[in-house]
């Protein structure tokens, strides 16, 4: 059997359009490269994790029916980002939500470690979950920017492939987002420094 981890993600494409089991090994390869990031995404972007877990499985059937339509010019994890975005967009369109669409490195962990220690995992978890909530408060767009950057890890240039808006739109709309999230934060930043 081949190492399917050896492969880029433009070969595994390919091997997913094929029949047969080759098909199945070289999706369940890209799956394992990118499901943690993915279902990380969907968790934020929902109000819990049946919702979350029902939007990752969407994503995942909607990018292998795409490739088996015949569709093999995707470039990862951006397309799985972009179909993430869809689906959030419209779920918000049936449940007649209001998002903001013309709105606009830190990262996540320049917050959270200089505050708490690895064994801390409990505060950590604790203080993820308090950020999670201070982007509530942002409008979908510095919400969305904020989400890709620091819980997905995506750079200013990915973000701006995934929504097709330009990089220095991006960058404005991080930099306005994480000086939201750390005014929000203060008071809990100033516990954590004491």
């Amino acid at each position: 059997m081949k190492d399917y981890s050896k492969y880029d993600d433009k070969q595994l494409i390919g091997f997913i359009s094929l029949e047969g089991k080759e098909s199945e090994f070289a999706f369940k390869e890209i799956y394992f490269r990118y499901a943690k990031r993915i279902f990380s995404h969907c968790n934020l972007k929902c109000v819990n994790q049946d919702e979350a877990k029902d939007m990752n499985q969407e994503i995942w059937m909607i990018f292998f029916q795409t490739i088996k339509n015949g569709k093999t010019d995707i470039i990862l994890p951006h397309y799985l980002y972009g179909i993430a975005r869809n689906i959030y967009l419209q779920n918000c369109k049936k449940q007649n939500k209001q998002t903001t669409l013309n709105e606009d490195k830190f990262e996540i962990d320049s917050i959270v470690s200089p505050y708490i220690s690895l064994e801390a995992s409990i505060e950590e978890q604790d203080l993820i979950k308090i950020i999670k909530m201070a982007s509530d408060y942002l409008n979908e767009l510095l919400k969305e920017t904020f989400h890709l950057k620091w819980f997905s890890g995506l750079t200013n240039k990915d973000i701006s492939e995934i929504t097709g808006e330009s990089v220095e739109n991006i960058k404005q709309r991080s930099h306005r987002s994480m000086a939201k999230i750390l005014e929000i934060l203060s008071p809990f930043i100033k516990d954590f420094q004491k």
